[in-house]
């Protein structure tokens, strides 16, 4: 259980970072902070599926 709430609070912190990357770019390109938004995203969703599912054991 644990590592399921880890996995979700640092999914939800990259996704908030990739999203300040995206925001603040001064013209540069993009893509880095939306791979990092993607893969936050990724994260949070395996944290909250690790909450739902009780026999697995996270």
């Amino acid at each position: 259980m644990l590592f399921a709430i880890a996995l979700l609070v640092l999914g939800l912190v990259g996704v908030v970072g990739g999203a300040l990357i995206i925001w603040r770019r001064d013209g540069g390109s993009a893509v880095p902070g939306i791979v990092i938004v993607v893969l936050g995203a990724v994260a949070a969703a395996l944290g909250i599926a690790l909450m739902m599912f009780p026999g697995v054991p996270a």
